[in-house]
């Protein structure tokens, strides 16, 4: 499987290499089209009509590429180089990278010994998800509209183990938000009564992992809760014999 890295950094590789190599092909599309076929080979407006048509098809390959590097190479990578791949599902998933059906998801659930590939992934998603704690990171995140933060402003969006605040539409629990996706710079979540779309000037994989550890941890809370209530009813019905 290789040397393990950090979830972080693991995420910084997908992005790199998902846009990168697809911009340098793409680049190199461009590049070889002009030196085979010079502007002066075609008139003007031949040229114009070419070179938009061309440039259509180089941005659609540079799409299909991107999402054909993740499936085939950079996601099976990733999952193989990282020890908690519970924790790089969920924020792969608040990062757009995968969905909860993805095809590749499919794959390690329906793989046998003989898919030696997805197989060896497939034991490691059958290990306990062990959530562990990042103590860098407090108890609220206060995220406001600009880098900078200004005197008195009130902040844009406040995270904690509890839930999300928003200033347009309020708190709600993690328990209502069933959807959470971070997109183009944007984090669209959806609740009960409805959902937000709000526009971040905060690095997305930061925003990801922020997501995931106040979520975790109200798990968390919420599990040592159950416990604590079971045992006060165990207590309780030994003394009432």
């Amino acid at each position: 499987m290789g040397k393990e890295i950090t979830i972080d950094k693991t995420i910084k590789i997908i992005y790199l290499i998902g846009y990168i190599v697809p911009t340098i092909l793409f680049l190199a599309f461009i590049v070889a089209f002009s030196y085979f076929f010079p502007p002066d080979s075609f008139s003007r407006g031949k040229f114009v009509v070419i070179s938009v048509l061309v440039l259509g098809v180089a941005l659609v390959l540079f799409a299909l590429l991107s999402v054909r590097l993740s499936d085939i190479w950079i996601i099976p990578w990733a999952f193989s180089r990282v020890k908690n791949v519970h924790e790089l599902k969920e924020r792969l998933i608040l990062l757009g990278k995968i969905t909860k059906d993805d095809t590749f998801l499919r794959k390690i659930e329906n793989s046998t010994e003989y898919d030696r590939k997805y197989w060896k992934l497939r034991n490691k998603f059958t290990q306990e998800h062990i959530f562990t704690d990042d103590e860098t990171i407090p108890e609220e995140t206060f995220i406001y509209k600009y880098k900078r933060i200004l005197k008195n402003s009130e902040p844009q969006l406040t995270l904690s183990s509890n839930g999300i605040n928003s200033n347009k539409t309020g708190f709600h629990k993690w328990e209502e938000i069933w959807f959470c996706l971070i997109s183009d710079g944007n984090l669209i979540y959806k609740y009960l009564e409805g959902g937000e779309s709000i526009k971040l000037a905060y690095n997305e994989i930061k925003l990801s992992k922020l997501l995931y550890i106040y979520r975790e941890r109200n798990k968390l809370q919420n599990k040592n809760n159950n416990q604590c209530t079971a045992a006060n009813k165990r207590f309780h019905v030994f003394y009432d014999y």
